[in-house]
């Protein structure tokens, strides 16, 4: 949050809406900015974006079956060519709705609005995906998919490849902890270096996986050892609320 404010000292509030989150575009020179909740979250226009770069590195992710959660502005449009497309679900797209009717979405928009309880009952068969990411930065709307892509389903599912959002740079380290101390596998930190606050995710890949797509932008590294961890058998789901709202504040 604190870099939000100094990144949109030369853009334009153009819009501002109040539902189902706080939501505004600033408009700039080079290139606008999507607000959600008050967080710098989202980059389009001249620059090719994050999600360009999110998008090519799903694709490029091996297997078949992959399912794209919470693009909740619609820019992880499939890949041109990409055969299947993924799945599409997300939680509202009143976002999407919006920036359609400004013509700012040129495209189709993929996927459907699910309810959580919906979303968990259609996609939460275990092992059936290749790949489950979460492209939306703000973490703490992670909290409404635990039961999709929380430790639990992620730990049960030892061949699906799961992207979970990690917050901000300095919120590293503790997403690292949350990964050492509850997920039993190899996970890394993949960064989208852009201007923006939340640009880190957890990159959790199937067992046996070493390597990974090669696209320009997503930076794949180590977890962060700098915080001490202890393993835990159990993460309580409450408490694993409490960390990604946590995260966010």
């Amino acid at each position: 949050m604190k870099d939000a404010g100094s990144y949109l000292k030369d853009k334009k509030c153009v819009n501002m809406h109040p539902f189902p989150l706080p939501f505004a575009i600033y408009a700039g020179m080079l290139e606008d900015v999507y607000c959600i909740a008050n967080s710098v979250a989202f980059t389009s226009v001249c620059s090719p974006g994050m999600y360009g770069v999110m998008r090519h590195f799903i694709a490029g992710l091996p297997g078949t079956n992959k399912l794209v959660l919470d693009d909740l502005l619609g820019l992880c449009i499939p890949v041109e060519g990409s055969v299947p497309a993924p799945t599409y679900s997300t939680w509202t797209r009143q976002y999407i709705t919006l920036l359609t009717s400004y013509g700012r979405l040129p495209w189709l928009v993929p996927g459907e609005e699910m309810t959580t309880s919906a979303a968990e009952d259609a996609y939460g068969d275990d092992d059936k995906w290749d790949v489950v990411a979460n492209v939306t930065p703000l973490h703490y709307l992670h909290t409404m998919r635990l039961g999709l892509m929380g430790a639990d389903k992620i730990n049960a599912n030892r061949h699906t490849c799961y992207i979970i959002p990690a917050g901000t740079a300095d919120k590293v380290p503790l997403s690292s902890a949350y990964a050492k101390m509850y997920i039993k596998r190899r996970s890394l930190v993949m960064r989208i270096p852009s201007a923006i606050v939340d640009d880190h995710w957890i990159v959790v890949p199937p067992v046996g996986r070493r390597d990974f797509p090669v696209y320009p932008g997503a930076h794949l590294s180590e977890l962060d050892s700098s915080l001490p961890v202890v393993q835990a058998d159990k993460l309580d789901r409450q408490h694993e609320e409490n960390f990604f709202s946590a995260l966010y504040g």
